[in-house]
């Protein structure tokens, strides 16, 4: 994984993780972990800026809400950048094998397609 600031535990299991994706032909880089409350506050206020305060809420917690800000929230895109922060992620070889397999290592799809009016965040 790059260095990026989180949790010990969360650590271990990314680097396991990226590691069996890398074995499989299908290598993972983080693209965000471990977020401070000025930085969550500095993107809230860029995507507000952006999209506007309702399109934003749906897009990125405000600051003191996100699970960024407790060291144990990741986000994973393809080593190649193809699709990366965007929901075509889903689609590719490495979207999928995440998938199938992030749960063997503590994680989950925390925001998942259509599900938008249960969790409050459109799909990531």
């Amino acid at each position: 994984t790059q260095d990026l600031p989180m949790r010990d535990a969360t650590a271990t299991a990314a680097e396991a993780m990226f590691a069996d994706a890398a074995a499989a032909g299908l290598p993972l880089r983080l693209t965000s972990a471990y977020r401070s409350f000025e930085s969550q506050t500095r993107i809230n206020a860029q995507l507000v800026q952006q999209l506007g305060q309702e399109r934003a809420d749906i897009a990125s917690a405000r600051p003191g809400h996100s699970e960024h800000q407790t060291g144990f929230a990741i986000d994973v895109g393809p080593l190649s950048g193809v699709c990366d922060l965007q929901a075509c992620f889903g689609e590719t070889a490495e979207g999928q094998w995440l998938v199938a397999n992030a749960h063997r290592y503590g994680f989950m799809l925390r925001y998942p397609d259509g599900l938008t009016a249960i969790t409050g965040y459109a799909y990531e």
